[in-house]
């Protein structure tokens, strides 16, 4: 009996031959998880971008007494205290919440379910709209 294999199963004997594929680099299975995993990290970048914005709203005005100088800060003035509150605590709990769907569960375990995302825009969608409906309802006439 011989201890070496037959040659037809040695792979060093045989190299591929020239005419044989190459393997592809990347294959579209890896594309697509390159493409989720920038899909994931710009939503975490966006919830983080968003719950930064609430807070600008909400404590914006107490860190910044000087006169608002720029767009958005003269337009965060002409809101009233109860509508930036709300307005900047819904972009905070939008911000969390685009950030724990993209992040694994254990990271932020408190979250509305994916599937149940559209209550919660429409929710802070209508607190807003309702907040600048009573600020444009108060204001007054000149």
């Amino acid at each position: 009996m011989p201890l070496i294999p037959p040659p037809s199963t040695t792979p060093a004997l045989h190299p591929p031959s020239a005419n044989a594929p190459t393997p592809p680099l990347a294959t579209p299975a890896d594309h697509a998880d390159l493409a989720s995993t920038v899909l994931l990290i710009l939503t975490v970048l966006a919830g983080i971008a968003a719950a930064a914005a609430g807070a600008w709203l909400i404590w914006g005005p107490r860190l910044a007494p000087a006169p608002p100088r720029g767009r958005f800060a003269r337009w965060r003035s002409r809101l009233s205290a109860p509508s930036r509150a709300v307005l900047g605590l819904s972009l905070l709990l939008l911000g969390y919440h685009a950030a724990s769907w993209a992040l694994p569960d254990h990271i932020l375990p408190l979250r509305v379910p994916p599937h149940r995302g559209w209550i919660l825009a429409l929710a802070l969608a209508a607190a807003v709209a309702a907040s600048l409906a009573l600020d444009r309802r108060h204001e007054p006439r000149a």
